[in-house]
């Protein structure tokens, strides 16, 4: 009998809340043992569930088989211990802890506390699905907010909030997508949030981001009640078989979580394993270098084989399989041994996710996914690079370079001068670190075709008249050196040439930017003549600067690129070097074309 609208569900069992009718259970992925029985396949590898490759600490191993010889005692209800321990690693009080069977059952424990039938929860649309289930047991609402590209859009789920909303559920780094929030961006979230709706953070994945900008959910502890942070012990500490979760949270809250909580929640054996993988500092460091370098390796792999993929802040990321259906090529996987996740059930049914494992099973991965993919559509195209100082003629040089080669040209260099641009209209210094990061939540640049070629847009403006000035060039290259600046524009310049086929010119493009790029060109020329040639593009433009000031602002800005401490202008190790002061623009270009055919 459906119960739905409090219907009975049959002639002993009380009547069943309807709104418990419309919940679709968790569908977790099947143990490895069962999927081999069911296919009949053996030595299959499992990259499925954002899982420590390593498995879990040997400390951890050796206090849990140490405890079993206590399995007929009770284990410490309030788990004094690990809460002592845990309190001291993350310098927080006692108080403000709570231990879940897994996070997920301080998310089911927020609920039943918050949650009244009509009450709402703001979440992303593509979120951990346990935030509706949860919400949705309770008789609440979950209100699913779109992602903006592959994160949480703060501002959308703000604006979300009604007098209905008890909780809004932010997850950073975001499962399924890996993308990690700014703090700048999310404490300008929080200013928008009503003192009476709770915005619980859930960084299960936090210890594995390498952005220092990323937002940490323990900077708020005793200084705003509303939020709550969850973390685990599943994922950088390889405990999720014994399921150990917690809450950091305001300790009124979280005398209010456990008066509900069920006694001895977080069994003997997970008590003694975690409070051991707390001290496995060795343990901690390897699996870090492990799934660091593991996902470098998977970048680099899916690039040559011309695969298009996300980068993550996580141990797992995205990876597009357009125009095959995800379900299609995870079961298709699964023939080849190689079991990972679809996205369809997160509502993105062109994508698979791929957790990091050991160095062998990286391999494999890629081997199988070449097969079943029928590697996409060959090899990717190349990655030129032309780096070198102010008026080498990169420019010039990379926009016929790439027309000849049908490739697409990014100026790099544009896209600075584009933040400095907007750093100088707000009133941003380029030594204003908090200012410059706020900024590059908020800017979007984008190239778009024009009738002279591409021209930049910061949102719907373009911007592309406004790069060229001395001021400007000064002021990029004071932007240029900052770490929150690079960190920002790295990822958009990567975003730009993930699928190859490109030509990007700048200063760092070869060295840090694309490492790997097929070809690497540096192009220099004699400063006198640098000068002369940025002199002569003003006057065209109808700038009434003289040369003097040129070559002085050319002198200094010289000086500031390749002295600064971050990425400093220099050839790459690789790099082709070319003297354009006695060349042509056809001569320097046809001398990279005979290089990067000479690779393929």
């Amino acid at each position: 009998m459906n119960p739905k609208n409090g219907a009975t569900v049959g002639k002993t069992v009380p009547t069943v809340p309807g709104y418990l009718n419309e919940i679709a259970p968790y569908e977790a992925g099947k143990p490895i043992e069962e999927l081999e029985r069911e296919l009949g396949i053996r030595n299959s590898i499992k990259l499925a569930s954002n899982e420590n490759p390593l498995g879990p600490s040997p400390k951890a191993v050796q206090a849990a088989t140490a405890a079993l010889s206590r399995l007929h005692r009770y284990p410490d209800s309030a788990a004094r211990v690990l809460t002592a321990r845990l309190a001291e690693k993350l310098g927080v009080p006692e108080p403000t802890l709570v231990l879940g069977n897994g996070s997920d059952e301080v998310i089911q424990m927020l609920a039943t506390v918050f949650f009244q039938p009509g009450d709402e929860a703001v979440m992303s649309e593509s979120c951990f699905l346990m935030y509706p289930i949860a919400t949705a047991s309770e008789g609440a609402t979950a209100v699913k907010v779109p992602l903006k590209g592959l994160f949480p859009d703060l501002f959308a789920m703000s604006r979300a909030v009604t007098e209905k909303t008890r909780m809004i559920f932010v997850n950073t780094p975001l499962n399924p997508t890996g993308a990690h929030l700014k703090k700048s961006e999310f404490e300008t979230f929080l200013k928008d949030v009503p003192e009476n709706v709770l915005v619980v953070l859930d960084e299960a994945y936090v210890e594995f981001a390498r952005d220092p900008l990323g937002v940490n959910g323990l900077d708020y502890i005793g200084k705003d009640p509303r939020v709550v942070v969850l973390r685990t012990f599943s994922k950088l500490y390889g405990l999720a078989g014994l399921r150990v979760g917690y809450g950091i949270m305001d300790p009124e809250i979280a005398g209010y979580l456990n008066r509900i909580r069920i006694p001895f929640n977080t069994n003997l054996v997970a008590q003694e394993a975690a409070i051991a993988a707390l001290t496995d500092e060795d343990y901690v460091a390897e699996t870090l270098k492990t799934v660091h370098e593991g996902l470098d390796f998977l970048y680099r792999g899916l690039s040559e084989l011309g695969f298009s993929y996300h980068e993550t802040q996580s141990n797992f990321f995205l990876i597009d399989v357009s125009p095959r259906d995800g379900k299609e090529v995870f079961n298709a996987m699964l023939r080849e041994g190689v079991i990972i996740r679809a996205m369809n059930a997160y509502g993105m049914p062109r994508y698979i996710r791929v957790s990091v494992g050991k160095p062998d099973e990286n391999q494999r991965f890629l081997e199988a996914f070449a097969k079943v993919m029928g590697k996409g559509s060959g090899r990717r195209p190349p990655i030129v690079t032309i780096d070198g100082p102010s008026g080498a003629g990169k420019t010039t040089v990379g926009k016929l370079l790439a027309q000849r080669l049908g490739f697409t040209y990014v100026d790099t260099g544009a896209l600075y001068r584009g933040l400095a641009v907007i750093a100088r209209e707000a009133g941003v210094s380029a030594d204003d670190d908090q200012g410059l990061a706020g900024l590059c939540d908020r800017t979007s640049l984008a190239f778009r075709p024009g009738i002279d070629g591409s021209r930049l847009f910061a949102g719907d403006r373009d911007i592309t008249d406004l790069l060229r000035t001395p001021e400007i060039s000064m002021l990029s290259s004071a932007v240029s050196a900052r770490p929150c600046v690079r960190a920002w524009l790295l990822s958009v310049q990567r975003e730009l040439g993930k699928d190859g086929g490109a030509v990007f010119e700048g200063r760092d493009t070869g060295t840090v930017v694309f490492p790997d790029a097929s070809a690497k060109f540096f192009l220099r020329a004699d400063p006198k003549i640098r000068a002369l040639r940025r002199y002569q593009e003003l006057l065209a433009k109808g700038s009434s600067v003289s040369l003097s000031d040129v070559e002085r602002d050319m002198e200094k800005r010289d000086e500031n690129d390749s002295k600064r401490a971050l990425a400093p202008l220099k050839p790459a190790e690789d790099a082709v070097i070319l003297d354009s002061t006695a060349l042509t623009i056809e001569e320097v270009v046809e001398a990279m074309i005979e290089r990067v055919e000479s690779l393929s």
